[in-house]
């Protein structure tokens, strides 16, 4: 169909695919054409791109290059928000996990810095929190479809090869033997023994799918969710906005944009440094 011409009728999704094109390919330039100006006015910082741009030889490896960056960007630019976003949503929702997740901080790191991944093994709650953020809200709740090479056989069921798989990773992270009351957003199960070593009831076991079709960048996409989670914490209060004209809190609506990755539905929320101190923190770091 691809030599078929566009103003043919029933080609519609020739037009769509080729302005589909010129936005993949915007993604996939644009960015890496900044970051090479910026390298070669060496006030660049340390990237992917950065780092391997000096061993280029050939245009082929630049090519490579450009598409392994935008590849990574591609596929975290909604999903790690999606998450990040409904931590931010959590948080306004339970001030009392915030304010535990906060004193866990001031405690192990106080407020002369922030969190780094180093601190990701002394922050336990910190790290629950994130967890139980992948778990209550899952970016991909039906994850993605794989399809089987050979025949199998399930709980009953003869699954024939070549059919087609779907995770539903939503029921997996409300399955009631691993998770009571799953609606509840508690962080502390994560810290019970009897969750602690059972890899069903891990959320990074199941939201990042399965299999050699699992997300190849899981551990980059826990390293930015946690230290989007611990900075924001370390840093500032999140909490419910108020109505200007009654003075009552505005109540976020706690739903989801459908779609293959999921959003929390536009919420209003109030954001503020928990200190002065954070303030000059978070200035020394160049945020």
């Amino acid at each position: 169909v691809k030599y078929v011409p566009t103003w043919f009728p029933g080609t519609k999704f020739q037009r769509i695919a080729a302005e589909w094109r010129q936005d993949t390919e915007k993604m996939r330039d644009i960015p890496f054409d900044w970051t090479k100006k910026q390298i070669a006015s060496g006030i660049h910082e340390s990237s992917l791109v950065s780092l391997h741009i000096p061993e280029i030889k050939s245009s082929e490896e630049e090519y490579l290059l450009k598409w392994a960056a935008a590849s990574v960007y591609g596929a975290g630019a909604d999903t790690t928000v999606s998450s990040v976003t409904s931590f931010f949503l959590c948080m306004c929702l339970n001030p009392r996990v915030q304010a535990k997740a906060q004193a866990e901080l001031d405690r192990v790191i106080g407020q002369d810095r922030l969190p780094s991944l180093a601190d990701r093994k002394t922050l336990p709650y910190v790290e629950a929190v994130m967890k139980e953020v992948l778990r209550w809200a899952p970016v991909a709740p039906s994850g993605v479809p794989h399809q089987l090479v050979q025949d199998d056989h399930y709980n009953g069921h003869d699954l024939p090869s070549g059919s087609v798989i779907v995770p539903n990773i939503w029921a997996m992270t409300r399955d009631t033997r691993y998770f009571a009351n799953p609606e509840e957003f508690r962080p502390e199960r994560f810290l019970e023994e009897k969750l602690q070593d059972s890899l069903r009831a891990d959320p990074l076991q199941i939201v990042f799918g399965f299999g050699r079709r699992a997300c190849p960048g899981q551990r980059f996409a826990e390293g930015c969710i946690f230290l989007s989670v611990s900075m924001t914490l370390m840093a500032f209060n999140i909490a419910k906005e108020t109505d200007v004209a009654t003075g009552n809190y505005i109540e976020p609506v706690v739903d989801v944009i459908p779609g293959i990755i999921v959003q929390p539905m536009p919420f209003s929320c109030k954001i503020t440094p928990r200190s002065r101190k954070v303030v000059e923190v978070i200035q020394r770091a160049g945020l």
